[in-house]
């Protein structure tokens, strides 16, 4: 009897079923829809309805057989269409099948934001990197505030993968000037543009979303930040970066291991000790921490625990040369100049090449211990080295021009 519903009587069904739904019934709404597609089973409308509802009570395999039911009996039925392209793509993670659908829909409607939007995340999950940017490039022109802040986002991550970071910069510029006070796209800014270049204004960026949302920051971005700033000669306002990273990653080694050399040379002795500490506890097989803590020892005076850790530096890694040019210095430091030579000569021996700061040091220490002539031959080499850092071969000069006099 039911089969013989009236067109009235269906009404009033969809209507009861639209009710139950409404007032969260799902279940009740979900059985009202199956007899409706008992009595129409090919009807488009309700396959849809039933296919939302199925979805909403966790079963999009009968959501996808809903679709496929109206497809086959409409191939361009444009809601089912998308529909299931959305189902492929989230549910069953399959953009290859998703793109045939996003496909036929955009040629069914090919300047509609919400299915071009749908097509350009299907396109980059598959990787169409170019094709997912021009389509979601289509809907920002059609609907200036069509895309979701994750979807700005992947666009701009696409067209940096595509060596178009200047493109990337554009593009979130315009999303900002829309969205000023987004953090994850100011972050992304931030992250393109230290990329290409533009120093200020990536450091500037960055430190807006950290202001307006810490989260929004990925770990790497306070170590890129501080890694500009000391490449800019600020590394007062590196530490701190790197302390808001410690902060959030006690744990971190990277965070530390950065901060303590940046401690250690504005002679915070107590500070690089804590880092140095804490970095031989969570690492220690580090011969470079190991090394760098002789260092902050001998400089406290606690030379004979100085000397151990320089010590268990080498027995772990001999090949770290800021190890053996900081243990020269430390010889140097309680007046064994001869020590100190004879250890950056070692060092030299050991520490795979390049080696120009204990090349530089042995030509001091040589001239310190009265051999200005060989000093002088061997920075005159280091002199002559290819790609010698700008800062050591001024640094070359200087000395030997002091002891030429």
């Amino acid at each position: 009897a039911a089969l013989a519903l009236d067109p009235g009587e269906r009404a009033a069904l969809a209507g009861r079923a639209e009710a139950r739904q409404a007032l969260g019934d799902l279940e009740a709404a979900l059985a009202d829809l199956d007899l409706l597609v008992a009595l129409a089973p090919d009807d488009l409308a309700t396959l849809a309805r039933r296919a939302s509802l199925r979805r909403a009570t966790g079963d999009p395999r009968g959501a996808l057989e809903d679709h496929a039911r109206a497809l086959a009996a409409q191939p361009d039925a444009l809601e089912h269409l998308v529909g299931r392209a959305r189902l492929l793509l989230e549910v069953q993670n399959d953009p290859e099948r998703a793109l045939v659908d996003a496909d036929a829909a955009a040629r069914i409607r090919p300047d509609d934001p919400a299915i071009l939007r749908l097509r350009g995340v299907v396109r980059l999950r598959r990787g169409d990197l170019a094709g997912g940017a021009a389509d979601l490039a289509r809907v920002r022109e059609l609907a200036p505030d069509g895309l979701t802040t994750a979807e700005l986002a992947r666009a701009a991550e696409a067209l940096v993968s595509l060596h178009r970071p200047a493109d990337a910069e554009a593009w979130l510029t315009r999303a900002l000037e829309r969205r000023p006070d987004d953090a994850l796209l100011a972050r992304l800014r931030g992250v393109v543009r230290l990329r290409i270049g533009a120093l200020e204004g990536g450091l500037e960026d960055l430190a807006r979303a950290f202001e307006r949302d810490p989260d929004a920051l990925e770990d790497q971005d306070f170590l890129g930040v501080a890694g500009t700033l000391v490449s800019l000669q600020r590394p007062d306002e590196a530490e701190r970066w790197l302390s808001r990273g410690v902060e959030r990653r006690p744990d971190d080694v990277r965070f530390r291991e950065r901060r303590a050399p940046l401690r250690l040379a504005r002679d915070d002795l107590d500070g690089a000790r804590e880092d140095l500490e804490a970095l031989t506890r969570l690492a220690p097989k580090s011969g470079a921490a190991w090394g760098l803590l002789g260092a902050v020892l001998v400089g406290r005076g606690e030379v004979s625990d100085g000397f151990a850790a320089f010590a268990r530096a080498i027995e772990l890694d001999p090949r770290v040369e800021g190890t053996w040019l900081n243990l020269a210095r430390a010889h140097e430091s309680t007046g064994d100049l001869e020590q100190a030579l004879r250890t950056a000569r070692e060092g030299r021996s050991k520490v795979p090449p390049p080696t120009p700061f204990l090349r530089l040091e042995v030509a001091r220490l040589q001239a310190k211990t009265g051999d200005p002539a060989g000093a002088l031959e061997d920075l005159d080499r280091l002199l002559a080295t290819p790609g010698l850092p700008p800062q050591l071969a001024a640094q070359a000069r200087r000395l030997r021009e002091q002891i030429a006099r």
